[in-house]
C-alpha cells in the first residue's frame, strides 16, 4: 500500500491562525505538523512507498530528510496570480 500526502504552499499554510501567529510561526507549525506526520507513515510498516506531492521547495527538503518520494507540481496559474 502507497501513502500519498498532498502538500499546499508551506507560507500559506494556517491562513486562519493570521490573526494570533506570524507568517513565520504559522510555516513553522505547518512544518512540525507534516514532519509528524512523515514520521508515522515512514514507521508504519504496511506502506510500501510514500510518496509526497507539493509545489514547494520545502517539500524536497523533507522528502529527502525521510527518504521518500516526491512528485513536484508546478502552481496553478490561479496561485501565480496569488488569488
Amino acid at each position: 500500500m502507497w501513502a500519498l500526502l498532498p502538500l499546499k504552499d508551506f507560507v500559506q499554510a494556517k491562513q486562519r491562525l493570521a490573526g494570533c501567529l506570524t507568517v513565520s510561526e504559522r510555516r513553522g507549525l505547518f512544518h512540525a505538523m507534516v514532519e509528524d506526520v512523515l514520521t508515522v507513515l515512514a514507521a508504519h510498516p504496511g506502506f510500501e512507498r510514500i510518496v509526497v506531492v507539493s509545489d514547494d521547495p520545502a517539500a524536497q527538503l523533507l522528502a529527502e530528510h525521510f527518504g521518500i518520494c516526491l512528485l513536484y507540481t508546478s502552481p496553478s496559474p490561479r496561485d501565480q496570480r496569488g488569488s
